[in-house]
Formats: structure tokens, sequence, C-alpha cells
């Protein structure tokens, strides 16, 4: 919205309530409005991975380098060091020329990615920042849809995505190897636009089980795909923490059985369904 519905009345509040007009006899203000500056938490709504996927790179690094100025200007963030300030980082380029300079503060994240390939050591960890569910790129398969494709779920394992990933995404070449030409097992190269949703979603409603590999980064966004088609995830991934992990008990949701499997760079994976 035009900032004059929104911080345009901020600041007028801000710069005004401390005119003897709007106290009361106790001297405090009429409005009982909290300062910005007395609150526990500062969200900065900066939207870094627009900015890192819209704009050129020397301009997308120029923007950050004036947010930053800007945040790290304000009294608030100069009383803490940022420990209290929270940024959206849902990305794993997000932000990246000038993360050393808010590591104190809060970052919601897709993931932690311990292996060290997107976040330096020592930048995120889960005693301070928050993961956060990627969006879903189906559609809700509500308890009537549930209901009516139960009968409907012919494949015993299903996957459709990119085939070739990078770091602990290479599993995926790995698992196409093993899983090819077995009974049951749909894997897909997939495609991107409104045809290539269509047929993950019909994919995802008709199979009991949907493989969720590593990506670049031990998440993946299919994931939660599968979740709300109904599908049973199947999350082979090392090091992977999950959304809210630090305050889900994700065992509580029914059984979890772990296996191992190796990946191509030697480690064992969890194998979560």
């Amino acid at each position: 919205m035009p900032t004059k519905f929104t911080y345009d009345l901020l600041w007028l509040f801000r710069n005004s309530y401390r005119d003897t007009a709007n106290l009361t006899s106790n001297g405090s203000p009429v409005h009982r409005l909290i300062e910005q500056e007395d609150a526990d938490l500062f969200y900065v709504p900066f939207f870094t991975t627009i900015s890192f996927f819209l704009l050129e790179k020397q301009q997308c690094k120029a923007l950050y380098r004036e947010a930053l100025k800007w945040v790290t200007d304000q009294p608030a963030w100069k009383r803490s060091e940022g420990r209290n300030h929270i940024f959206p980082i849902h990305h794993p380029w997000s932000f990246k020329s000038v993360r050393r300079y808010v590591k104190n503060a809060i970052w919601l994240l897709p993931d932690m990615d311990s292996t060290g390939n997107w976040y330096k050591p020592g930048q995120v960890f889960l005693e301070k920042d928050l993961i956060l569910p990627y969006v879903p790129n189906v559609n809700l398969c509500d308890n009537k849809c549930i209901s009516e494709s139960e009968s409907k779920r012919s494949t015993l394992l299903y996957f459709r995505g990119r085939l070739k990933r990078n770091a602990g995404g290479k599993i995926r070449a790995k698992l196409v190897a093993e899983l090819s030409g077995v009974g049951g097992v749909v894997i897909e190269e997939g495609t991107t636009g409104e045809e290539g949703k269509a047929a993950s979603q019909i994919g995802m409603r008709t199979s009991i089980f949907c493989l969720s590999p590593a990506g670049d980064t031990p998440s993946s966004a299919r994931l939660f795909d599968a979740i709300v088609s109904g599908c049973i995830p199947v999350i082979v991934s090392d090091e992977l923490e999950l959304p809210f992990e630090g305050i889900l008990d994700y065992r509580k949701g029914g059984m979890l059985e772990t296996s191992k499997i190796t990946s191509t760079q030697g480690k064992s994976s969890d194998v979560l369904h």
C-alpha cells in the first residue's frame, strides 16, 4: 500500500504523540501505542530475494549496501548490534554480499545448510535463526480431495524434478540409477510452467510416497508439495533441518523410521518416511 496509509502515519504518531495535547494526566500517550524503539523485535521488510533475481548484479549489491547502511544507522540496531532484528533471507543467495555485517540478527531461512556450501560457519544456527517452510508449488489437496484420491494412488514412489543438481543434490543421480525400471516407481525430469505444475500435482495425488531428495541445499520445496498433496514424503538429504524443528517434534506426527543410504560423496544420508 502507499506509505500514506502505513509508515507515514507511524512517523506522524512518533513525532507528535509526546505533545501535551496528546498526553493523559499521568503523562502517558492517549492512544497508548508502543514506541518503535521499545520493541522487543524489529522486522526488516526488505525483499532480499526479489532484489537478487530482478536486478542486475552490481545494482543488487548497491541496493544491499544501501539497505544495510540504513538499518545499521538506526539507534535500535546500535543498541543491540542487530541481535533483535529479523531479516527475511529465504534463498541461499539472498543478501549474500553483506551477510557478514548482519550475522548477529535473526534470519528467516529455507534451511541451515550445515554443509557450509551456502552459509559461512557461525552465520546461521538453530538457537538464533528460524527455518520457514517453502510455499508449495501445487494446490492444496483438502480432506475431500484426499478421500477421493485414496483409491487412485496406484504409484508406489513418485518424483518429478530436476535430476542434475549441485553439491548435496548429486544424490538425485544416484537415486535415478538405483530406481530406474523398478516396478511402481516413477521418476521424471521436471518441466517449468503451468504444464509442469499440473503434471507434478497429478503425479503426487496418484502416489503413495513422494521422493524428496536434497536440491542445491539440503532442503527442497518438493517436501511441502508432497505434504499438501497427501503424499507421504520420503526425505533423502544430508544434515537437513526441518521448519520449526526447535519447536515441533516431527516424530509425534506418526511413525518415523530412519535408515541410511550412502551418497555420492561417501556420506550417509537420513532416509525418513
